[in-house]
């Protein structure tokens, strides 16, 4: 997404769908595919979001087995 508006105000799963979106965008652009990722790092604010996150992350990319790390931190830059 281009115009710096927050997505899924509210919707975790809304905000990791656009969140790999924006991954994949950027790796295309790199020349590379979200197959290529080995590691991710994920930023919670509260810990009952792991589970619909990391569910949405967990279809991009397909039948790839990555790493990822979750943290739970009292607050993001933007807190929407």
């Amino acid at each position: 997404m281009d115009t710096g508006e927050s997505v899924g105000v509210g919707d975790v799963a809304a905000q990791a769908e656009q969140a790999m979106a924006d991954i994949a965008m950027l790796l295309d652009e790199c020349g590379s595919r979200l197959e290529g990722i080995v590691k991710t790092t994920v930023c919670l604010t509260e810990f009952r979001y792991r589970e619909p996150v990391h569910r949405t992350m967990g279809r991009r990319p397909e039948g790839v087995p990555y790493v990822s790390a979750g943290l739970v931190v009292s607050a993001l830059t933007r807190p929407e």
